[in-house]
């Protein structure tokens, strides 16, 4: 009988501690849950709102502006007054190349303009071709060969400056919720705007220019050398 009783008594006890342990397993998931649903509604959508939102990727390609006069171009450095030709080595054989020293990637929508004999001092990155933003005009009298630095095509991939993003489908609006934004100020032309690093050597100019709507247009790097 003794003996009896006693598995009883254990049995009572493994009992309560089985109820003890899901007990405290369902608190648990419950807390766990209610910590992902606070997640969900709250943190998310303030680091939505107050950071800028970052354009798909994949398959596209990504140029980082730096602030030393180079920028990553596909993962290899390119910087401002190097030969040209180092430029063309990784962006490929330019579509065109005009008597001025433009060189002209229509496939690309990038351009650059040379000094002193192929230096390289301003790189333009048209997020919109000329005949997107003027379609009532007929360019047929620049587009070619060695006929000026009007793009035929633009440029379908990213540029990030800092924690900011450029991109087709990124406007004015979505930029300037990078922290990056606090440091450009509005030029004199219309809806273009700029920031600046400098070092003991010259000054590198960042442009960022808008249409009037305030769509991406285009985004311009040159040095004051």
């Amino acid at each position: 009988m003794e003996t009896r009783n006693r598995m009883n008594k254990l049995i009572l006890t493994l009992l309560l501690l089985f109820g003890l342990t899901q007990a405290y397993a369902v608190d648990t998931l419950r807390q766990h849950s209610s910590e992902k649903q606070e997640e969900t509604y709250w943190y998310a959508p303030i680091i939505s709102f107050f950071g800028q939102r970052v354009p798909e990727t994949k398959g596209r390609d990504l140029i980082i502006i730096n602030d030393d006069r180079s920028l990553i171009y596909n993962g290899q450095r390119l910087r401002l007054m190097d030969s040209i030709d180092s430029w063309v080595k990784v962006i490929g054989v330019p579509s065109r190349i005009s008597k001025y020293g433009g060189y002209s990637w229509d496939d690309k929508g990038i351009s650059i303009s040379t000094k002193n004999k192929g230096i390289a001092k301003t790189i333009n990155i048209q997020f919109l071709s000329y005949r997107e933003i003027f379609p009532e005009k007929t360019y047929n009298n620049f587009e070619g060969e060695g006929k000026g630095g009007v793009l035929i095509s633009s440029f379908k991939g990213i540029i990030k400056i800092e924690d900011g993003y450029l991109a087709r489908e990124i406007n004015r609006d979505e930029f300037k919720k990078s922290d990056v934004w606090k440091k450009f100020k509005k030029r004199a032309f219309a809806n273009s705007y700029s920031s600046t690093y400098e070092d003991e050597v010259a000054i590198q100019f960042n442009v960022v220019t808008f249409t009037h709507d305030g769509q991406m247009k285009r985004v311009s790097m040159y040095s004051s050398l």
